[in-house]
């Protein structure tokens, strides 16, 4: 039982470093990155499911480019909607291209 708590404090000491590491302004990339693996295999899950298999590899495009390139500044909501309208103005734009 003691070493149960010794590994649950240890896991929570590393996360609570990892998240500290991400919060602090230098964790930028960080950040970044992690938003990117999250988004990523949903966004293609999604292409693929819908039967979309040639916009599969534009939406991973336009994901990694959104999330890792695109750099919205302001506070937490206002780069929420700068996020949503760019994907709501994508979404748009690949269904009146479809073919």
């Amino acid at each position: 039982m003691a070493a149960e708590r010794t590994d649950t404090s240890a896991l929570r000491s590393a996360v609570a470093r990892f998240w500290f590491v991400v919060r602090r302004p230098e964790g930028t990339v960080l950040r970044r990155s992690l938003r990117i693996a999250i988004a990523v295999p949903i966004v293609l899950a999604v292409a693929l499911a819908v039967g979309a298999r040639d916009e599969a590899g534009f939406a991973v495009f336009a994901t990694v480019s959104a999330l890792g390139l695109a750099d919205f500044g302001g506070p937490r909501q206002r780069r929420l909607v700068a996020f949503v309208g760019l994907a709501i103005v994508g979404a748009v734009y690949v269904a009146f291209n479809r073919k």
